[in-house]
């Protein structure tokens, strides 16, 4: 997933969230986007904004299929 174009950028609108995560997951989230290699890996603020969007995008397409059933 090379897709940047949802990524912030000094023109972009954000918000700044505050939330807990469990520990285990943020020293993974350190360690991927610490990591030495060619090209960069995503900054930890990448991965959260592509696991949210996966998220929503799951929630999508759930809801689509929940709707076809009843109707079906």
């Amino acid at each position: 997933m090379n897709n940047m174009s949802n990524m912030p950028n000094s023109t972009s609108k954000t918000v700044q969230v505050s939330f807990r995560l469990p520990h285990e997951l943020v020293e993974r989230l350190r360690l991927a986007s610490a990591e030495r290699a060619w090209p960069p890996p995503p900054s930890q603020t990448e991965i959260v904004i592509r696991g949210v969007e996966h998220v929503l995008k799951t929630l999508k397409t759930q809801e689509r299929r929940s709707a076809r059933a009843k109707a079906g």
